[in-house]
């Protein structure tokens, strides 16, 4: 059975079309502005604000006209919810900015055809991870397979993936291996529940059973604020990921004592 979270038209009656405010998930914005600012600076220097960044999972993408009024110009919003996208698509026509510098599509994040690969120096993803890895869906699994792949698939040589999480999965373990590993308390948390461990027995078998995870990315970076945390990842090659262990050491983030794993890995 889908979640809510799977199915466009909750996120269409979410949005709806009479509300025209730009909503920021997670009241994230200004955190992913700065660190897409910071790697971007970091990785092109001056021609930083000339890359293309596409925000995966967009909805009505706050965080791109942000970005816009700091000088970038080429930016690309992708979501699945038409409501959201009209949204973010009036607002930019109202804000006169052009096509050439922000662009809107209603697509499938696991399957962005628009998008040409190796096209994008950064794609952002603010919670649209979340939704496939806690999905309860039959073919869960092989859909956030797809959509790795298809992340992997649009950056381009030497792009960076800058994904900020809310759920309680292991993200870098994840990335590293396929396997969704809760942290301690929401395992607890889950165990109190019959459904929820029932639906995490099953997950694990299914995972067993599957076809070997492909590693497409490993962890560079791994910031905080506000017990927020901003995995910075680059694409990893197949040669590359068979040199790096299953499961990568961890350390202690400072703000929530949670286990990240160390840079490199």
């Amino acid at each position: 059975e889908q979640s809510r979270f799977e199915v466009p038209s909750y996120w269409d009656e979410f949005y709806g079309d009479e509300d025209e405010d730009l909503f920021d998930w997670y009241s994230a914005c200004e955190f992913l502005q700065d660190a897409v600012d910071r790697v971007a600076t970091a990785v092109h220097g001056e021609r930083a604000k000339e890359q293309l960044v596409l925000d995966v999972g967009c909805g009505t993408c706050p965080l791109l006209f942000e970005l816009q009024q700091q000088g970038y110009t080429r930016l690309h919003g992708v979501d699945f919810s038409a409501s959201a996208i009209g949204v973010a698509m009036r607002h930019q026509e109202a804000a006169g900015i052009p096509q050439e510098e922000m662009r809107f599509d209603i697509a499938d994040a696991a399957d962005m055809a628009m998008v040409e690969t190796g096209s994008c120096a950064y794609v952002v993803d603010k919670g649209c991870l979340d939704c496939f890895v806690n999905s309860k869906s039959p073919g869960a699994l092989e859909r956030v397979e797809q959509y790795v792949a298809e992340v992997a698939r649009v950056l381009a040589p030497g792009g960076r993936y800058l994904l900020l999480p809310t759920n309680a999965a292991d993200i870098p373990t994840f990335l590293a291996t396929g396997t969704v590993v809760l942290d301690k308390a929401s395992t607890a948390a889950r165990g109190a529940h019959a459904e929820g461990a029932v639906w995490e027995a099953a997950k694990r078998e299914a995972e067993s059973k599957r076809k070997p995870w492909v590693r497409r990315f490993l962890v560079e970076e791994v910031r905080a604020r506000e017990n927020k945390h901003l995995y910075v990842c680059r694409p990893c090659s197949s040669e590359e990921a068979a040199g790096l262990p299953a499961h990568p050491p961890h350390m202690l983030c400072d703000l929530c004592e949670n286990q990240f794993p160390y840079p490199g890995y």
